[in-house]
């Protein structure tokens, strides 16, 4: 569906106005975050962790709104957190260690496309 969904927003991104595309960005990077979430969820494998880390920093360097960069930041923590909490995924200092380290390098990448 993540797929099938942003290939039809990018055939149609030509008609989406330019006031709506850090938002319609913001979707697809939810959706992508969901996807990686559910990976996480399902596999229990904490190696899946590395597709949120991608996601967080893809993040960054597509959004410039500050208030849709900090959602995304926040749902991927979130979402992250529960899983890890829920399932009692193994290596969770190792995991949270690199969570931190691609949210500070979204960080600076957000910061370099505001300025």
């Amino acid at each position: 569906m993540t797929a099938t969904v942003s290939l039809v927003i990018g055939l149609k991104a030509s008609k989406i106005s330019s006031a709506r595309h850090s938002l319609t960005i913001l979707l697809l990077m939810l959706m992508a975050s969901s996807n990686s979430l559910l990976h996480l969820w399902f596999s229990e494998a904490p190696e899946q962790t590395t597709n949120i880390f991608v996601t967080i920093i893809a993040t960054g360097i597509v959004l410039s709104n500050r208030n849709h960069w900090t959602a995304s930041i926040l749902f991927n923590w979130i979402g992250w957190f529960t899983v890890n909490f829920t399932l009692e995924i193994a290596l969770i200092q190792h995991f949270f260690f690199a969570m931190t380290m691609s949210t500070l390098l979204s960080w600076f990448a957000h910061l370099a496309r505001k300025n």
